[in-house]
């Protein structure tokens, strides 16, 4: 990043997004990735979120259990 690429805004803070080189786009949503032995979350932006039962429910949904 330079300084050139800044520009003014009334907005706020930065906000992450994550980059998926595969497709050259930035994800939208959240994903989850299985592990052998953890599931990660990522692009889950909003702290209040991923502390949420929805997502644990959906994480738990998706995951293979043992």
């Amino acid at each position: 990043m330079r300084a050139e690429h800044l520009e003014l805004s009334q907005k706020v803070g930065i906000r992450s997004q994550l980059f998926n080189h595969t497709t050259q786009r930035l994800e939208d949503d959240f994903l989850c990735l299985p592990g052998p032995a953890s599931t990660h979350v990522l692009n889950a932006i909003s702290p209040a979120f991923t502390a949420s039962f929805a997502l644990a429910d959906l994480i738990l949904d998706q995951a293979v259990l043992t």
